[in-house]
């Protein structure tokens, strides 16, 4: 199995120009990914992506009011990033474009070798994002928020297992009101 690109809302790539205009993919609900094998060949992203070829009149498409999860167990090959979030445009004015209003979980539960984030790419959270490595081997970097996405809101990374070479309880060049970074050993027996 290929998949080139997992999002959870947003435009689709066969409705028309006209289509997407008027009816721009928000959801109001939970977004609820798993991914336990297959190939992912770009990022996942747990909203929706925005589009700014309407200039800034529509400028808050693909928003999300819900919360969005993500799970990654298994064997699967993703050559990509991972975002809890959406995708924005980062263009000035575009602010709102992409936005989750609500709580971001990732779970990893394998190995990895890509980035995660647990806000999203140039979209903004309003809310809280939660990144728990729960086992495996991260190669990659883990952030607690987003790629140029504001989050007004706590970012949270949870370490039950596994490790990882570099965490930011921040953003990668984006703003995160609080950080909290846990560390806690499982008893096991």
């Amino acid at each position: 199995m290929e998949i080139y690109m997992v999002r959870a809302i947003g435009y689709s790539e066969y409705l028309t120009a006209a289509q997407i205009g008027t009816n721009g993919g928000t959801l109001y609900g939970n977004s609820n990914i798993n991914i336990a094998g297959g190939t992912i060949k770009g990022n996942v992203y747990g909203a929706g992506k925005g589009y700014s070829g309407y200039g800034t009149t529509r400028a808050a498409l693909a928003q999300m009011y819900g919360d969005s999860n993500i799970t990654i167990e298994g064997n699967p090959t993703i050559n990509g990033s991972v975002y809890g979030a959406g995708e924005g445009s980062g263009a000035a004015g575009y602010n709102a474009m992409a936005r989750l209003t609500g709580v971001s979980t990732i779970n990893i539960n394998n190995d990895i070798g890509l980035n995660v984030y647990g806000g999203g790419d140039a979209g903004e959270v309003v809310g809280n994002t939660y990144v728990n490595i729960n086992s495996g081997n991260i190669t990659g970097t883990i952030y607690g928020g987003g790629n140029v996405g504001l989050i007004n809101g706590t970012t949270n990374i949870n370490i039950t297992g596994g490790s990882s070479d570099s965490i930011y309880g921040g953003g990668q060049s984006a703003d995160v009101t609080t950080t909290n970074i846990n560390l806690s050993r499982r008893n096991h027996k």
